[in-house]
């Protein structure tokens, strides 16, 4: 009886054995010679087919499916294989940033940079997704600038500011004083139109204008404190000082 009870279980020992054999071995072959010869929706087609066939336990396979699809232009199977990725922690940060990538390509910026942050949690410090998350605000500060939209660039750039990597601290703090000192120069030379014919609007030009060179100046400072190679604030100081020396004349 005990020798029929250790057969049964070499038995059922050998079944499950057998259960995690790879599956469909030739589509993943058939695959990877897809992807070399750049077909790139036949090699998600066969990666597709070799993942459901081993119940997508292949998570470098996983990621190399939705690199497919995302050349394919194939965006909804992309996603749905990034996540996968991303649930294996397989090349978490290139998953993480493809995956964001995908939502640029599809228009959808809000998506975008709320993968980034997600991203840049799972993956602190990561070069890589902190120049897509500074960028990204960089750019969208950029934007609102020139649409004289100051409070959205303002809140733009402020993100960059939050970030915990110094150069990029450093970069957003510039921008901001630059944008509050063309501002400044903006103002002083409408109220120095007037300067003849309306003394009251003069000096209340006079002194937004300084208002906006003295924040300027204090985010110059703050971002010469956050990176003292930064030569672009450095070099914008000394022509917030000339300026301020010379409406105070």
């Amino acid at each position: 009886m005990k020798k029929i009870l250790l057969l049964v279980v070499a038995a059922l020992m050998a079944g499950h054995v057998f259960a995690q054999e790879i599956q469909n071995p030739e589509a993943k072959n058939a695959g990877n010679a897809a992807y070399k010869a750049k077909n790139y929706t036949e090699a998600y087609t066969q990666w597709d087919a070799y993942l459901k066939a081993n119940n997508y336990n292949d998570a470098a396979c996983c990621y190399n499916a939705a690199t497919a699809a995302n050349k394919a232009k194939m965006y909804n199977e992309a996603l749905a294989y990034y996540d996968k990725a991303i649930a294996a922690k397989y090349k978490l940060a290139s998953a993480y940033s493809a995956k964001a990538k995908v939502y640029k390509a599809q228009g959808d910026d809000a998506k975008y940079i709320a993968e980034i942050e997600a991203a840049m949690k799972a993956v602190p410090n990561n070069p890589t997704l902190e120049k897509m998350y500074a960028t990204h605000y960089l750019l969208a500060g950029q934007a609102a600038q020139k649409a004289n939209k100051l409070a959205d660039a303002e809140a733009a750039y402020e993100k960059v500011v939050g970030m915990t990597n110094r150069g990029y601290k450093s970069q957003g703090l510039t921008v901001l004083a630059q944008m509050y000192f063309n501002n400044g120069i903006k103002v002083q030379e409408a109220a120095t139109k007037v300067m003849n014919t309306d003394k009251e609007k003069f000096e209340a030009g006079k002194a937004e204008a300084l208002a906006a060179y003295n924040k300027a100046l204090d985010y110059c400072m703050q971002a010469i404190s956050a990176s003292n190679t930064n030569t672009d604030a450095t070099e914008l100081k000394k022509q917030i000082d000339t300026a301020i020396a010379n409406l105070n004349k």
